[in-house]
């Protein structure tokens, strides 16, 4: 990716959970688990309690630019 240094750094940890969710929902069912749990905890970014994560209107408009 060719971009700015430094241009994903306010949305990293958003763009963190997102990848962690979706590696959840192609490899384990949509059902949380410990390694979301520490992709998400490793970027200090809050993950969802929940244990079933489907996408949702939310899962779009976390990140406002």
């Amino acid at each position: 990716m060719s971009i700015e240094l430094g241009i994903l750094d306010r949305i990293w940890p958003i763009y963190i959970e997102m990848k962690a969710r979706r590696d959840l929902g192609v490899h384990n069912g949509w059902i949380k688990n410990r390694v979301y749990e520490k992709k998400v905890s490793e970027v200090n970014h809050n993950f969802i309690k929940k244990g079933f994560l489907t996408i949702s209107e939310d899962y779009f408009v976390m990140v406002i630019v």
